[in-house]
């Protein structure tokens, strides 16, 4: 009897993990057939050749002594390189890694969510949205966001061991806790904002912190013990955050201050929080890349204040009665800082991608709230199960076909410019798949448009100097790269072709010096290296020549184009040798017998 009683008990639980993953895989299902896309994967997987090798010592120390797409996240190196060794260059299995990982965080969140309210309705509810939420699809069905997976993954992690450690306080779960912290910190620096989860947790659902009868904040009491652990990990967040800083500042991921005013950032940091809010309500229109509009009319700025501080307010003035409300939201609030642009990373003015962990807050809120609710009407349950199969088929109808745009370079650029007409990062990468599958004219007309919407951007001169160089047009080719480099000083490939048109161009100062620039900001450059070598032997200076072609088969034993190079190098560095040794003998003879 006690056994039978004890099944049916976990029932609700064993349902919740079912139906979470089955929804996960029928809709993600089908990038078991999507490819890679020419955005961030060829730099993490599809030209990354120490990836490429699989699980090796020299991939272990090369994911924590390089840096990948302006970011140090030696974990997400190593998952990709463990994906290579079980999948090959089958991009459906790469893809199929991050349903994986997302299916565990789902089921994982909703765990542990059950393990700290002690609810298992509303752990299911709040899951079961961040499982099948559209804004989530592009962090799952994009191969380069394996970071997003992971980090999280670790993230749970952390906080199934941080409730352990609340219950038990036991040190073992303490140091679990600050583990999994810089596991999670190691896949992606994102997680800097860990500290802060915990003390709101602290406040609900653990009531470590609470308030004095004299109000909401009239008076907060807790133990200093509560402030005290956390300092460790605020000191390995400072570290992480200064590392991340660092290492973006260097390849030239974050943007120059001057590029936009603080005023400017603050502006798009307010209206993204309220666009945020607003694409998690109504999920339309989503993009891989929003472009920054550098400023924003003044009431859409009001507004989007007024907004925020009204909820943040109803948050507060509520936090005693509905404290989910506070923490949720705050949540929100608190993990999107890193990402909201007051220090800007990139192009973009927001990304569906930075949601994966700070929605997590809003559905914690709102499943809370929602059952709450429902709770005080006479047909509340039916109403709830109905309300939540009803909201949850259409998240689930809508990340399926928001998946498909994911297919290749074409359909998910295709999809971005049919959201947003000026988007010319869209345009560029588009325009340049088109010219690689010989639509060239078509591909051509789309980078034209970039250029045309924003002048100064590096990538879209980039490509166009490529189409020049293939074309033979090298003066056209020269100009191109020469403005992408004036926009982006840190493009190492920029730098390398612009070399490869001056050696065509006879300019070989000139071409020396970016190839040794290519060199400088990406030291695993291949194709930098074999130019300096090819450089070299016209040059006629062999030593240098088979010094950087050895340099590349370092790098990718397996170049066969690096291995007849260095052999071509070798024969005429021999070839020279017996001239220079005949020439000497004919002149001594001279000398001896003039």
């Amino acid at each position: 009897m006690r056994h039978r009683i004890s099944i049916v008990r976990f029932l609700p639980e064993a349902a919740i993990f079912f139906l979470l993953s089955a929804a996960i895989l029928i809709v993600y299902f089908q990038v078991r057939s999507f490819e890679f896309v020419n955005f961030d994967d060829p730099a993490y997987v599809v030209n990354n050749d120490f990836v490429k090798k699989g699980l090796s010592r020299e991939g272990f120390q090369r994911a924590f002594q390089s840096v990948s797409a302006g970011n140090w996240h030696p974990l997400t190196m190593i998952s990709h390189m463990a994906d290579v060794e079980l999948y090959g260059m089958d991009a459906g299995g790469h893809h199929w890694s991050n349903v994986l990982l997302h299916v565990a965080n789902s089921l994982l969140l909703f765990g542990v969510l059950r393990m700290m309210t002690g609810s298992v309705w509303r752990s299911g509810l709040a899951a079961g949205l961040f499982a099948l939420h559209p804004l989530h699809v592009e962090s799952v069905a994009w191969i380069s966001e394996r970071k997003d997976v992971l980090s999280t993954f670790f993230l749970i992690l952390t906080l199934w061991c941080y409730t352990h450690y609340v219950r038990k306080f036991k040190f073992v779960w303490y140091i679990l806790t600050f583990l999994f912290f810089a596991f999670g910190l190691m896949a992606k620096p994102m997680l800097v904002t860990l500290p802060f989860i915990l003390l709101l947790l602290d406040f609900w659902p653990f009531k470590r912190i609470v308030f004095s009868e004299e109000g909401n904040f009239g008076k907060v009491e807790f133990n200093a013990k509560v402030i005290w652990e956390k300092v460790p990990f605020l000191l390995l967040t400072l570290v992480f955050s200064a590392v991340t800083f660092a290492v973006q500042k260097q390849t030239g991921a974050v943007e120059s201050f001057n590029a936009y005013s603080l005023h400017d950032r603050t502006a798009n940091a307010i209206v993204s929080y309220a666009l945020y809010l607003g694409k998690t309500v109504c999920p339309i229109n989503l993009s891989v890349f929003y472009p920054n509009t550098a400023s924003w009319p003044w009431w859409q700025v009001l507004g989007s204040l007024l907004l925020l501080g009204s909820l943040s307010w109803v948050s507060i003035s509520s936090a005693k009665k509905y404290p989910w409300l506070f923490v949720g939201w705050f949540w929100f609030i608190g993990t999107l800082v890193p990402v909201i642009g007051i220090v800007q990373v990139g192009l973009q003015a927001m990304a569906d991608r930075y949601t994966y962990i700070p929605l997590i807050g809003i559905f914690i809120a709102f499943s809370w709230s929602i059952v709450e609710g429902f709770k005080k009407h006479r047909f509340g349950r039916i109403g709830l199960v109905v309300f939540s199969a009803i909201l949850l088929a259409n998240l689930m109808l809508g990340s399926f076909f928001q998946v498909q745009h994911w297919r290749n370079t074409r359909t998910l650029f295709a999809s971005a410019i049919s959201v947003d007409s000026g988007n010319y990062l869209a345009h560029t990468l588009l325009g340049s798949e088109l010219i690689r599958s010989g639509e060239i004219q078509r591909g051509f007309s789309h980078i034209q448009t970039a250029l045309q919407i924003n002048p100064n951007y590096a990538r879209a001169h980039h490509e166009m100097g490529l189409f020049f160089l293939n074309t033979g047009e090298t003066g056209q080719a020269a100009r191109h790269f020469s403005k992408s480099i004036q926009f982006n000083s840190y493009n190492a490939e920029a730098h390398n072709n612009l070399g490869v048109v001056l050696s065509l161009q006879g300019n070989t100062t000139d071409a020396l010096m970016h190839f040794k620039k290519a060199i400088e900001i990406q030291p695993q450059m291949i194709e930098a290296y074999n130019n300096l070598g090819c450089f070299w032997a016209g040059q006629g200076r062999h030593d240098d020549a088979i010094g950087y072609f050895q340099k590349v088969l370092k790098l990718a034993p397996d170049d066969q184009q690096a291995v007849e190079h260095l052999a071509t190098a070798i024969k005429d560095k021999q070839e020279s040798r017996k001239h220079f040794e005949k020439d000497s003998a004919v002149f001594e003879k001279a000398v001896k017998e003039p």
